[in-house]
């Protein structure tokens, strides 16, 4: 069974990997109401979810420590990975490039598997909603 505390080292360890901002690597357990996920976990089972004024608006199911920290991992690489972007930023191009490119660089550089599954993620995304380089 995973715990919390076990939850939080890892994601401290695996931060520093990615010289993740101390801000992103705070593991809450308890509904934030704007949005910010938070770790529950219930009969074996880690849920990431979001609340946002009371309401879930978002709610991910792990059963182990691997699928829980890329839960997490994919939020914090997909914020650092926007705040390289606005450094970064290339005109009339669609930003995502530039952010979803550094996402799977950051992911990379703690597993593989992740990268992998975000890059899956990505390009179904993209099949929906294309790239517009003329923004």
């Amino acid at each position: 069974m995973v715990s919390i505390d076990e939850i939080v080292k890892e994601v401290r360890s695996k931060g520093r990997i990615i010289g993740a901002p101390e801000s992103l690597l705070v593991v809450h357990d308890s509904p934030q109401s704007d949005g910010t996920p938070y770790v529950k976990i219930v009969d074996g089972f880690c849920f990431y979810i979001s609340t946002e004024r009371g309401l879930e608006i978002s709610k991910k199911k792990a059963s182990n420590l691997d699928q829980i920290l890329y839960f997490i991992f994919s939020r914090i690489t997909k914020r650092m990975a926007s705040d390289y972007e606005l450094r970064n930023r290339i005109p009339h191009q669609d930003c995502r490039r530039i952010i979803f490119e550094k996402q799977i660089s950051l992911l990379k550089k703690l597993d593989e598997s992740w990268a992998s599954r975000r890059q899956q993620e990505i390009v179904s995304t993209l099949i929906n909603h294309p790239y517009d380089d003329e923004l």
